[in-house]
């Protein structure tokens, strides 16, 4: 079953709601094919010579769910956007053990 877009889904908060009722759009997002085809990652020791099933599945949720939402959070600034953008590349960071970029750079906007 897919997941259910943030803008679509009616359990969000009054306040998320409110705010991406006011500021959200939804831009195309990448398809389960692109996220297949381009998956790829690089562990501690470098690049893998495949991905594990289970990065591609969490990255096709994570699309499904977020993928194409962007807002801007004040007139005339640039626009927050979020998803793969195209794609689905993983690696593997002390910090946060797997993580795709998409999960962890909508702050530098």
């Amino acid at each position: 079953m897919a997941a259910l877009h943030v803008l679509d889904d009616p359990k969000k908060s009054v306040r998320v709601a409110r705010f991406l009722a006011a500021r959200g759009e939804r831009w195309a997002r990448t398809s389960v094919e692109q996220i297949y085809r381009s998956a790829h990652a690089a562990g501690p020791d470098g690049p893998l010579p495949s991905v594990p099933e289970d990065l591609i599945a969490a990255a096709v949720e994570f699309e499904e769910r977020y993928g194409g939402l962007a807002y801007r959070l004040g007139p005339g600034g640039n626009h927050m956007e979020y998803g793969l953008d195209g794609e689905a590349y993983f690696r593997w960071t002390a910090e946060h053990g797997w993580s795709m970029p998409a999960l962890i750079d909508g702050s530098w906007t």
